[in-house]
């Protein structure tokens, strides 16, 4: 009988560490997205002529090819990572070129992702 329950105290461990690891990897892969996304749409902006949309865009292009490289990496050095580039993107200057390109709803959703 003894080692029924600890046969079965095992499974239970091994299918909440199972679903415990599932959960980590979901919202990982979320982040991911939602960090992919705003990337890709700062690159969109990389041929407009006007001055202002360009600056803005010229301004956050050299911030996020700094972390070009964090969806690669381990989940912790990626937290602490977007965690760095989150605390940059409140910059005066960055959040005016946020703006610019309406890119402030996607900052939400990556924080939001990242908490």
């Amino acid at each position: 009988m003894e080692k029924l329950l600890e046969t079965l105290q095992v499974g239970l461990h091994r299918s909440k560490a199972s679903q415990m690891v599932a959960s980590l990897e979901a919202s990982d892969r979320e982040r991911d997205d939602a960090l992919s996304t705003l990337t890709d749409l700062v690159k969109a902006f990389s041929r407009v002529k006007e001055a202002g949309s360009k600056e803005a865009y010229d301004k956050l292009s050299k911030l996020f090819k700094n972390y070009a490289w964090l969806t690669s990496i381990s989940c912790e050095k990626e937290t602490e990572a977007i965690n760095h580039l989150l605390k940059e993107l409140k910059d005066t200057d960055y959040q005016t070129a946020l703006a610019t390109l309406h890119l402030t709803t996607h900052i939400e959703t990556l924080t939001k992702a990242q908490s």
